[in-house]
C-alpha cells in the first residue's frame, strides 16, 4: 500500500509505504473456494436427493437429483411449489416434522411422494432440523433415496412367494432331497396334512436312523438306481405309521451326481381297494 505524504518543507519528494502480509488471508480465500467448488461438485453430482424446505413448506434448495427424481425441468420449477404438494398423503409430512421438531432427525424413514405425472415414488428419508440460537426450526434439510424399483421387486417377490406357497400348499405329495447315503436334505413346503412325519423328525437324519435296516436298504437302493442310471426310478412301499399301513407310490430323480429329488403319495385308498377287490374276486372263486 503506497500513500503520498502532502508537500512540505522538511519532507518534500519523501513517500510513505505501508506492507501488508495477506499471505495466509489469500490461502484462506483459496481453500475457500475449494471447499465450495467440492460442495458444489458433491450436490450436483451425488445420486441422492438433496433438499432444504422451510416449516411451511417452502423449498428453499434442491440438487438435480432431486429435481430428476420427481420428474421436473428444472430446479426453479421444483422451488416454485410447496412441499406438502409432494407428498402423496399431506398429513404423512405433518407427522414426521412433529418427529424433526423432537427429536431434531430422523433415519432411514419410508415416506411416498408423488412425481410430476402423478406416478408414485418410494424414498427413504435422512434429514434435521436446523435451529437459531432460541432453537426456533429455521428450515429442515436432508437427503432422499429413491428406492421405487426395490420396492417394486420386494412386493414382486412376495406375490411370487405366495403363489409359490400357495401351489405348494395344493400339491397332494410328499416331496423330500435325499443324497445317495440316505440323508435327507430338504423337505419341501407341500400340504403338511399329506405328510406322516414332521420336518424336524426327518430333516438330516438318514433312513437307518428312522426305519429298519431291511427297509432303509430297500429305500435307499431306489436312490442308488436314480443316481447309476440318470433316469427315474417308480415304485411302491409301505410303511407303519400310528400303528397302521401306509402305502405310497414313489419316485426318485437324479438332481446332482449325490442327490435325488424323492416324491411320494399316499395310495393306502388305492391299495386297499385293490385288496377288496380281491378279497371278493377270490370269495366268488
Amino acid at each position: 500500500k503506497w500513500s503520498e505524504i502532502p508537500n512540505s518543507t522538511e519532507d518534500s519528494g519523501k513517500v510513505l509505504v505501508t506492507i501488508l502480509d495477506i499471505t495466509e488471508r489469500r490461502a484462506m480465500d483459496e481453500a475457500l473456494r475449494q471447499s465450495e467448488s467440492m460442495y458444489r461438485g458433491v450436490f450436483d453430482h451425488v445420486l441422492d436427493g438433496i433438499f432444504r424446505a422451510t416449516p411451511e413448506g417452502r423449498i428453499t434448495a434442491a440438487n438435480p437429483a432431486r429435481v430428476s427424481m420427481l420428474g421436473y425441468e428444472s430446479e426453479a420449477e421444483l422451488l416454485a411449489l410447496n412441499v406438502k404438494s409432494l407428498y402423496r398423503d399431506s398429513k404423512i409430512r405433518e407427522r414426521n416434522n412433529r418427529r424433526l421438531n423432537k427429536s431434531g432427525e430422523v433415519r432411514n424413514l419410508e415416506i411416498e411422494l408423488k412425481r410430476r405425472d402423478g406416478a408414485p415414488l418410494a424414498v427413504l428419508e435422512n434429514s434435521r432440523a436446523i435451529r437459531d440460537e432460541k432453537g426456533h426450526v429455521l428450515f429442515y434439510e436432508g437427503t432422499l433415496t429413491d428406492i421405487t424399483e426395490r420396492k417394486r421387486t420386494e412386493e414382486a417377490l412376495r406375490a411370487s412367494e405366495g403363489e409359490l406357497r400357495a401351489l405348494f400348499e395344493a400339491i397332494p405329495d410328499v416331496i423330500l432331497v435325499f443324497d445317495k447315503d440316505g440323508r435327507n436334505l430338504k423337505v419341501a413346503p407341500t400340504n403338511p396334512k399329506v405328510r406322516y412325519f414332521s420336518e424336524e423328525e426327518l430333516l438330516g437324519r438318514r433312513m437307518h436312523d428312522v426305519f429298519s435296516r431291511q427297509k432303509a436298504d430297500e429305500l435307499i437302493s431306489h436312490i442308488h438306481q436314480a443316481l447309476e442310471t440318470g433316469k427315474p426310478v417308480q415304485f411302491e412301499y409301505a410303511l407303519l405309521v400310528g400303528g397302521r399301513v401306509v402305502w405310497f407310490s414313489g419316485t426318485t430323480t437324479r438332481l446332482t451326481q449325490d442327490t435325488v429329488l424323492w416324491v411320494a403319495r399316499d395310495i393306502t385308498s388305492r391299495k386297499q381297494s385293490e385288496e377288496e377287490a380281491q378279497r371278493r374276486i377270490v370269495e366268488l372263486e
